[in-house]
């Protein structure tokens, strides 16, 4: 389970930079917005059932209260997608008032509104993955040390704030919590996918077999955690 911390923990960086190079260079917005909806809401029950499980003690309410808690328990957290969707949504609203005589006002407020969005109804990640989408947008890819630097800021920030806000010995919640700092290894990755330069050219395929490829990579993160689920009822009976 440690091994798949750490790998959760380079693969979110990398996802990141994967939306904001899909913001860049989709050739409608909008779309690659709605399918990242669609995906984040179809990968919301597999999530749950991998973190949470079924909702227990439902046996014996009423229909209305079954109904309530069932969408309770599958509403409680929020799984990557919309964490990342919410970047996309960003960068999209950025890049419309860029030029806008308040623009500056209107991107702060978008910020600020997103980052409390996040950390209100528990988007995975919260904040340091919707910060890792800005970073990964508004700093060139080429400038590596600010980004190293700014990743590194990010994370000691990060380990820090759910330090303070966990119960127990702060310094032990330090070592805890900077199993985050194992995310800046995603930036060798990232660098070799950039430097790939046929991944990010606009696909003009056409076909079934293009329609195909997006909808495996779209279905990598839901099966995944529900082959997990499954696996753990099967095998470990939690």
């Amino acid at each position: 389970m440690a091994q798949i911390q750490y790998y959760g923990r380079i693969a979110l960086p990398i996802f990141a930079f994967l939306i904001v190079e899909g913001m860049k260079r989709t050739k409608s917005k909008k779309n690659y917005i709605i399918r990242l909806g669609i995906f984040s809401l179809i990968s919301q029950i597999p999530y749950i059932l991998m973190i949470k499980g079924m909702p227990v003690g439902i046996s014996d309410i009423t229909e209305f209260e079954k109904i309530t808690r069932i969408f309770n328990h599958f509403t409680s957290l929020f799984n990557v997608g919309f964490t990342l969707l919410l970047g996309a949504i960003s960068i999209y609203i950025l890049e419309k008032n860029k030029k806008e005589k308040y623009g500056m006002i209107n991107i702060s407020i978008l910020i600020l509104l997103s980052v409390y969005i996040s950390e209100t109804f528990g988007f995975d990640g919260g904040f340091y993955s919707y910060f890792l989408i800005l970073m990964f947008y508004f700093i060139p890819i080429k400038n590596r040390i600010k980004l190293i630097l700014v990743m590194a800021l990010l994370n000691i920030s990060y380990v820090l704030y759910m330090a303070v806000g966990a119960k127990g010995d702060f310094f032990q919640l330090v070592g805890l919590y900077s199993i985050q700092l194992y995310s800046i290894l995603a930036l060798p990755i990232i660098y070799m996918l950039h430097n790939k330069t046929n991944i990010f050219k606009k696909n003009n395929a056409i076909g079934r077999k293009h329609y195909y490829i997006k909808i495996m990579k779209y279905s990598i993160y839901p099966l995944h955690m529900l082959i997990i689920y499954i696996v753990r009822i099967m095998f470990f009976s939690i």
